[in-house]
């Protein structure tokens, strides 16, 4: 989590998840509160509408999106997304432009996908809200953050169940089969979302789910899955591949049938493109262990890394207090290859990650304060 004032006396900020660009950009997308004014968080006030404006609650969170430049770090534009209550932006990627499914002569622009949650109605959204909290997708301009266009190219809509459902994290799909320009979504529901979920109906703990959101219709949603324990389970982290997808997230249950080594586990599964698992582990310490990203590497490298913070130590590493772990595992068949614990202040905490071409892999976080890592993984 990175944290800063935005310029009002009790207004701050947060990221959860940060995007790059071909041009190696940064997409960052969190929470802010703007319980006084905002001055100093619209950085850009053409493109930014007074926030009296927007329909926020002066005492909840909003969602935000802002775009930083890759070469001198000054911020491009930012936005605020928010509605009555508490919103929360969880993720974000980035999709190059794509030629046209229909007419196969027409490219549509490069756009960047925030994902979270909300609690009321958001401007510009194309969809009532289902109940509870629901999640909510948006197909943005790299240019200027904007979620509408007369082209029907841009829009934020909700989905979900008649219950509380969040959107975690968002990958590009880029599986030849799939529709072009379609991100995968990882999540979680206390409700039902697929037409073949066994769940029952009067539990209300969380199952993880995935979702396919195409760029078409204004965001047409296929849920595509929706598994879990009768305890709290919830996909934090999606990664796509050549001809399958990762899935990551964590358990209070035990998803991968070898037993809950205490607490929150991580669990990790390489779905099939006939939606069959190849493979799902369940690793974690005799504490709490939070995943909060995973990014897949090159098909070559075999290799999917995996971000996020314990209070527990794993085998060989020695620390104290909560850190931050990082885990390489194979993409063809799960094993774990190492398993790393970062430990700055002893409360240390880390959220959104990302891994560029060049094998350097990023992440951001917490320790009495924000910070930016990078390792290079490759």
């Amino acid at each position: 989590m990175v944290t800063g004032v935005t310029g009002a006396a009790s207004s701050w900020f947060q990221v959860n998840g940060f995007a790059l660009d071909p041009a190696g950009d940064i997409y960052a997308a969190g929470s802010v509160v703007t319980e006084d004014a905002p001055v100093g968080f619209c950085y850009t006030g053409a493109l930014c509408p007074p926030f009296s404006s927007w329909p926020t609650d002066a005492t909840g969170r909003d969602a935000f999106v802002m775009k930083v430049n890759g070469t001198d770090g000054s911020i491009e534009w930012a936005k605020e997304l928010g509605a009555p209550g508490d919103d929360e932006a969880e993720g974000i990627a980035y999709t190059p432009a794509y030629l046209d499914l229909v007419d196969h002569t027409t490219m549509h622009p490069e756009a960047i996908w925030p994902v979270g949650y909300t609690n009321g109605l958001m401007l510009d959204m194309v969809t009532p809200i289902a109940g509870g909290a629901d999640a909510f997708v948006a197909r943005m301009d790299v240019a200027d953050g904007s979620t509408s266009d007369q082209n029907g190219e841009y829009f934020i809509k909700a989905f979900g169940s008649s219950n509380d459902d969040y959107a975690m994290g968002v990958s590009p799909s880029i599986d030849l089969t799939d529709v072009p320009g379609a991100v995968q979504i990882a999540g979680a529901t206390r409700g039902v979302v697929t037409s073949d979920s066994t769940r029952d109906p009067s539990r209300t703990d969380l199952d993880a789910m995935v979702v396919q959101v195409s760029p078409y219709l204004d965001g047409l949603v296929h849920y595509k899955d929706e598994f879990g324990t009768t305890s709290d389970d919830y996909a934090v982290s999606i990664a796509a591949g050549v001809d399958s997808h990762f899935v990551a997230g964590v358990t209070w249950g035990d998803l991968g049938g070898t037993g809950n080594a205490g607490g929150e586990d991580v669990f990790v599964e390489r779905v099939e493109d006939d939606g069959s698992t190849s493979w799902m582990h369940q690793l974690g310490t005799s504490g709490d262990d939070d995943l909060t990203g995973m990014q897949a590497a090159p098909d070559s490298a075999n290799a999917l890394f995996l971000i996020g913070s314990t209070d527990g130590v794993f085998p060989h590493q020695q620390v104290s207090g909560s850190s931050v772990f990082l885990g390489r595992l194979a993409a063809d068949d799960g094993e774990v290859r190492l398993i790393q614990q970062y430990s700055i202040s002893g409360d240390d905490h880390a959220y959104g990650t990302a891994l560029d071409s060049q094998g350097i892999l990023s992440w951001v976080g917490d320790a009495s304060g924000g910070f930016l890592k990078t390792v290079q993984a490759l």
